[in-house]
């Protein structure tokens, strides 16, 4: 499990420099403006502090791609999704551990 933890953490420091943050347009896929202004609110959030942070987001809005990308911007060794049930983590591929793993 350390091992995994390890080599999931680096992945966020190492691809950092290709983060990339595109305007969505008719034309073309991105991320929308809601999307981006969570993000440069948690960059700016974490650029000044060291404490937690909460994004709240309307249902639709794109909290997924946040959360991801959120993870590459502030270099994240370590990454925890809180939500009120396993189905949301199941849908988007992450892995469900119970509090005896963690």
């Amino acid at each position: 499990m350390a091992d995994a933890q390890a080599s999931a953490a680096s992945y966020f420091v190492r691809n950092y420099p290709v983060l990339a943050i595109p305007v969505a347009t008719d034309d073309s896929s991105g991320f929308r403006e809601v999307q981006r202004a969570a993000l440069y609110s948690l960059g700016a959030h974490f650029a000044q502090r060291n404490d937690s942070a909460i994004v709240t987001m309307p249902t639709g809005s794109g909290k997924t791609a946040v959360l991801q990308a959120s993870a590459f911007l502030l270099r994240a060794l370590r990454v925890l999704v809180v939500t009120p049930s396993r189905h949301p983590v199941r849908q988007r591929g992450l892995g469900v551990w119970s509090r005896d793993e963690v």
